[in-house]
């Protein structure tokens, strides 16, 4: 931790802390003594703590699987949706298979879902 003294203003590495308690060990604020790597002792009175600057990190890595089973089945819920208002119009008595018909056609919604999420990942990867 580093510290500036408030006397010349000079910047000093703090190395150990003096305390009253173990529950103040984390908080320097609380501390009595401040020890520099001189091995030179301050009071609290004596010194300005810096607070210790966060460090950029890299952005978390994207999990491309994960994000086009998610595109993929945001498109399949919205399609189908779009497919079961379409299929209201038709009459499936008298249709012969019906159920064939159906599972025709959302197999084929999940295809061209799983089709378009990968055109759209490849788009954003680049």
């Amino acid at each position: 931790m580093k510290a500036r003294r408030i006397s010349d203003g000079k910047v000093i590495e703090v190395q150990s802390l003096l305390v009253n308690s173990l529950q103040d060990v984390n908080n320097p604020y609380h501390c009595r003594k401040f020890i520099d790597t001189d091995g030179k002792a301050y009071d609290r009175y004596e010194i300005e703590i810096i607070p210790d600057e966060p460090q950029a990190s890299e952005p978390p890595a994207i999990d491309w699987e994960k994000r086009r089973y998610e595109i993929a089945k945001e498109l399949f819920s919205e399609r189908v949706e779009c497919t079961y208002k379409s299929l209201e119009d038709y009459d499936f008595l008298q249709m012969k298979n019906p159920a064939k018909f159906l599972n025709d056609t959302f197999e084929n919604v999940a295809s061209s879902c799983v089709q378009l999420s990968d055109m759209l990942i490849k788009q954003l990867r680049t």
